[in-house]
């Protein structure tokens, strides 16, 4: 992975995913952290253009202030041995994360948050939903209560249905191996049945076959509430990260409304990323 894109809006909370990220970064061997932020653009009088312009330069001045700002506290954090890359417009924040795209070979977008509010404003908000569905990155929410620890356990909730078409292997293979993180998959379900259900085993062999050179595990957890039981697994893993893999809009969708996305918000401390 050769650069992380860092989303800011100059917040407590995005200040604490971007140091989050910067930490990341050096277990990751970046070469480039990008510091981006995306900002409404001035609306346009007729009357007096001239004073659009001032206001836009003057707007851009202080958001490149703020992002140097940033970059000289990110830059302690990683020895300066990083490079650095402040960047602001005023595109739509999934057209300007696109644009970097095409500049950068970025290979994940890190967002912070620091509330329920906030939390249902980013993952409800149209801007996110475009980004998970049309950028393909990998997304890493990053609660404000999380601090950096080395990654070593990784848990992915998993349905077990349909893995080998739905699963994206590669770019969770390849996250996983430039960690040299354990890949935990919780399977969480009510029904004890389903755990010797034919199509459940040959689900879990094709899970294996596709994670084979890292060598995952799968555990099954019985609970009623899937997001409760993968949180409450993780806890006793004592891993450092959530993953999960939105297989399709409505799936993303649905993540939001549950407990997961509240309990990320107000109490947990696992970044949660997002995998297409």
């Amino acid at each position: 992975m050769e650069s992380i894109l860092i989303a800011t809006d100059f917040s407590k909370s995005a200040n604490n995913a971007a140091e989050y990220a910067a930490r990341l970064g050096e277990q990751l061997s970046v070469k480039n952290l990008i510091l981006y932020h995306s900002y409404e653009p001035v609306p346009q009088s007729v009357r007096v253009p001239e004073s659009n312009v001032l206001l836009e330069e003057s707007i851009r001045e202080r958001n490149l202030k703020s992002l140097d700002e940033l970059k000289q506290e990110l830059a302690v954090l990683t020895n300066g041995e990083t490079n650095i890359i402040t960047v602001t417009d005023h595109f739509v924040l999934s057209h300007g994360i696109n644009n970097l795209t095409k500049k950068y070979d970025i290979g994940l977008v890190v967002i912070g948050l620091s509330d329920k509010s906030l939390w249902e404003k980013i993952l409800l908000g149209s801007s996110t939903k475009e980004i998970v569905s049309t950028c393909r990155l990998p997304l890493l929410v990053v609660p404000s209560s999380s601090r950096y620890t080395p990654i070593d356990k990784i848990v992915m909730g998993c349905d077990l249905k349909k893995v080998s078409t739905t699963v994206p292997a590669e770019k969770i293979r390849e996250l996983v191996a430039l960690l040299n993180a354990h890949l935990l998959a919780v399977h969480v379900d009510h029904d004890e049945e389903q755990y010797f259900d034919s199509d459940i085993i040959r689900q879990q062999y094709a899970f294996y076959d596709l994670f084979e050179d890292i060598e995952p595990s799968i555990a099954y957890v019985d609970d009623q509430d899937v997001n409760r039981g993968i949180l409450t697994y993780a806890e006793e893993q004592q891993a450092q990260m959530i993953l999960v893999v939105a297989k399709t809009r409505s799936f993303f969708e649905r993540l939001t409304k549950e407990s997961i996305s509240k309990k990320l918000a107000t109490t947990s401390k696992f970044p949660l990323l997002i995998i297409h």
